[in-house]
């Protein structure tokens, strides 16, 4: 029997058993694919064999596919066409047995469908009377099997058979099967408009985007040749300018080599007046009497003092050629100012009124929030002291409190790791815990020398970790190492009381500081970029912000908590809008102090009393 998947493709359950080798739910903790189209499903506890069945399809198939040429399946001559099928035996038959199948008491009933009208014209639809032929089908109940199902249960939205009916759901709200289908398919029918609609816009986007790649194409390679351009032009002038600074060298060359042979020469003479001296005054020294060493000491000292002064000057004397100063002081403007960039304007969806989706209550006194790549969402509660991952539907998946004292926030990763930042008692115990999404401790474990808060990882990997209480935000290494502490260009720490920090696509980090009232925006490197916000409850004003995030179009959101609203802010930091709020359309919420993003793109926003909204904003 076929399945359909949670992305409406059907597949029989032979052929998807194939596909994932027989994966049963507990065995698949991380996420299938749809062979076709590739989105992740959740193959049910039970196995692939739960899913939904698409009964009607292979009905239809087994209708349209049967052969006027085949044999009968009921009287087996081969000499005889195949005229109808049966839907409730699953078996084509010729005119004669077809005849006798209705006037057969347990088969008169059944619904025949004409083999010649099933092939009709299949290139827009099967042909009116065989879906009506097909609705009519009776489908059996699964507890009893010999009954059809008749009715259904508004109360438990289950289908019934008369004994299902009578037995456990005789005080229920029940209505005939027909009346709840025809409800079904009225509302299918306004879905199916909906679909149509947004198949058209979905079309329009494409071929809209389409033709933005090919505009973004052609400004690529006018820029590419822009370059190109440039870049010879330096060249030329860079060669140019080479040509100079090279004459300038050899005329240059050719002044020293003189200097520096006037030199030589000066020492060899030097060298030859040494040498006499020293000659002579050996023989002072070894032949004069008394009276001639007293009367030729003088004029030997003089000589020495001459000799000196000179070969100190020599030998002091020194010709250096400086290239790099000398191309500078030559050519100090080698290379002209040329833009090589390309300006591509950033469009972002426009922001509508806040709608709350759904509420999930939660433990209370929440301070740290996250998703899944499946969209469970992790909570933390500081009073609780544990770390909880809940279903979409509000469902607790799991408690994570082994070796926690007291965790204070959590980061998903994309290797399916929940990192938990712990604030130990104040003494030992601060660390970084590692868990896997389904509850499990991890070894991995990242001492750190100071209580921890808000933390975020980089696209390197690297912990982003808020220390309120010394002031500071810095970036380790997996195994604890301190990398970095951000700071301004000066060096002076930005800092009062940070607390919650996110990293964007770009890998820019964003850091709330409850204190000062304002957010500090960084680059990959930990260059400081800027601030939003000040002190107050007007425009652009922050009170205590605490949570914040990033969604996929760049868009920076802010807790501002004691405001009871959220910050909408391009990738650049500049204002887009208010979510919630006194003077804004829609919902509202109070204190919210930790927001995350959901694979689909809803906003989670978590109040201090553990509630969390899914919020749609875009």
């Amino acid at each position: 029997m076929p399945r359909v998947l949670p992305c409406l493709d059907i597949f029989c359950l032979e052929c998807l058993e194939r596909h994932f080798d027989g994966c049963q739910g507990n065995e698949a903790s991380s996420q299938s694919k749809c062979p076709t189209c590739g989105e992740a499903f959740v193959i049910p506890a039970g196995g692939l064999k739960e899913m939904t069945m698409a009964s009607h399809m292979k009905c239809l198939a087994d209708v349209i596919n049967t052969d006027g040429d085949q044999e009968c399946q009921f009287c087996g001559d081969d000499k005889k066409h195949v005229e109808s099928y049966c839907l409730d035996c699953s078996l084509p038959m010729c005119a004669d047995c077809k005849r006798r199948h209705a006037r057969v008491r347990g088969t008169s009933s059944h619904n025949l469908v004409s083999v010649q009208a099933a092939h009709g014209d299949l290139a827009t639809d099967v042909r009116s009377d065989v879906r009506e032929v097909l609705q009519k089908r009776h489908t059996d109940c699964p507890r009893h099997e010999d009954q059809p199902l008749m009715f259904c249960c508004i109360t438990c939205d289950v289908m019934l058979c008369v004994t299902c009916k009578l037995e456990e759901h005789k005080d229920h709200k029940v209505e005939p099967l027909d009346r709840a289908a025809r409800h079904r398919r009225e509302s299918l029918v306004d879905i199916m408009s909906l679909l149509r609609e947004h198949k058209k816009s979905t079309k329009a986007s494409v071929q809209e985007s389409s033709q933005y790649l090919v505009n973004l194409h052609e400004e690529f390679a006018r820029a590419e040749r822009h370059v190109e351009t440039e870049a010879q032009r330096l060249i030329d002038g860079i060669t140019k300018e080479k040509d100079k600074v090279l004459r300038q060298l050899a005329a240059r060359r050719q002044r020293e080599d003189d200097d520096v042979t006037k030199h030589v020469s000066g020492l060899a003479r030097a060298d030859r007046q040494v040498r006499n001296a020293t000659h002579y005054t050996h023989s002072v020294l070894a032949y004069a009497s008394d009276a001639e060493v007293i009367q030729v000491s003088r004029v030997i000292a003089d000589r020495y003092r001459v000799i000196r002064r000179h070969q100190d000057f020599l030998l002091n004397k020194r010709i250096k050629v400086k290239v790099i100063r000398t191309l500078q002081q030559s050519s100090p403007n080698i290379l002209p100012d040329i833009d090589f960039g390309v300006s591509v304007k950033e469009v972002y969806p426009d922001l509508v009124p806040a709608t709350v989706v759904r509420t999930l209550k939660t433990e209370a006194s929440m301070t740290g929030l996250h998703t899944t790549a499946d969209d469970r969402i992790v909570v933390v509660s500081f009073c609780g002291k544990k770390v909880y991952v809940y279903g979409r539907t509000g469902k607790l998946m799991h408690t994570l409190n082994t070796k926690l004292i007291q965790p204070i926030s959590a980061v998903v990763t994309s290797s399916k790791r929940i990192y938990v930042t712990d604030l130990g008692d104040g003494k030992k115990g601060m660390c970084i815990q590692s868990f896997s999404t389904n509850g499990k401790p991890m070894p991995d474990h990242v001492p750190l020398p100071s209580s921890p808060w808000g933390i975020a990882v980089t696209k390197s990997g690297d912990f982003v970790v808020c220390h309120p209480e010394h002031r500071k935000v810095g970036i380790y290494s997996p195994d604890g190492t301190l990398k970095q502490t951000l700071k301004s260009d000066s060096g002076n720490n930005l800092f009062n009381n940070p607390r919650c920090v996110a990293v964007n696509n770009d890998g820019n980090i964003i850091i709330s500081d409850f204190a000062k009232h304002n957010i500090r925006l960084f680059d990959p490197e930990g260059k400081f970029l800027g601030s939003y916000g000040s002190e107050g409850e007007g425009h652009q004003q922050l009170r205590q912000p605490c949570g914040v995030c990033c969604d996929r179009y760049g868009h920076i959101l802010i807790a501002d908590s004691n405001n009871n609203r959220v910050h909408v802010l391009n990738a650049q930091g500049e204002l887009r809008g208010y979510l919630f709020g006194n003077d804004c359309e829609g919902a509202r919420v109070v204190e919210p102090v930790a927001l995350a993003v959901t694979k689909g793109g809803e906003l989670l926003v978590g109040e201090w009393d553990g509630r969390v909204h899914i919020v749609c904003y875009l």
